[in-house]
């Protein structure tokens, strides 16, 4: 029987391989470590727009005039299109509060959106959000379709992600 690759090509071809396995093996014991740790079924998502992008302080106006504190809120500088955030799982509504950030799925086979908290209605099951840099709020959207509160944002690296979601 003949071999395909001669040893000088061989040899490095199964390094890289080997390589590429182990990177792969890392990366998915990240995520499940995350996923366990966080409680969440997508602990790192990143942002595909700029709807919570802040150029000014007037994201805060729609917040004052409820009587909010808008400077105890969690996420004061706002975040862009490209950026990873990191999100915790939530049980209940009773784990949220006005001015969280929170990732929501706006309905089957779509992107999920990460807005703030505006309002709670219908004793707390129903939720009104609204992204720091749109002029209105969302449709009221059901605690069910919270799929967690953003922990943390790192900024630019969500770049390669998004690019391979928006690909297909």
């Amino acid at each position: 029987m003949k071999r395909l690759l001669s040893a000088p090509v061989r040899e490095p071809l199964y390094s890289l391989l080997s390589f590429l396995l182990l990177l792969g093996f890392l990366y998915f014991a990240f995520q499940g470590a995350l996923m366990l740790s966080l409680n969440s079924e997508t602990p790192l998502m990143p942002v595909v727009s700029n709807s919570m992008r802040h150029d000014g302080e007037g994201w805060r106006t729609v917040y004052e005039e409820r009587g909010e504190n808008t400077y105890t809120f969690p996420l004061q500088g706002g975040f862009e299109k490209g950026d990873l955030v990191v999100v915790r799982g939530v049980g209940s509504p009773s784990e949220l509060k006005v001015g969280d950030v929170v990732v929501y799925q706006r309905g089957p086979n779509l992107m999920p959106v990460v807005h703030r908290v505006l309002a709670f209605l219908d004793n707390g099951s129903v939720l009104l959000m609204k992204g720091d840099a749109n002029a209105s709020a969302d449709f009221p959207v059901s605690f069910e379709r919270v799929r967690g509160k953003v922990v943390a944002v790192v900024p630019n690296l969500g770049w390669l992600s998004l690019s391979v979601w928006t690909q297909g």
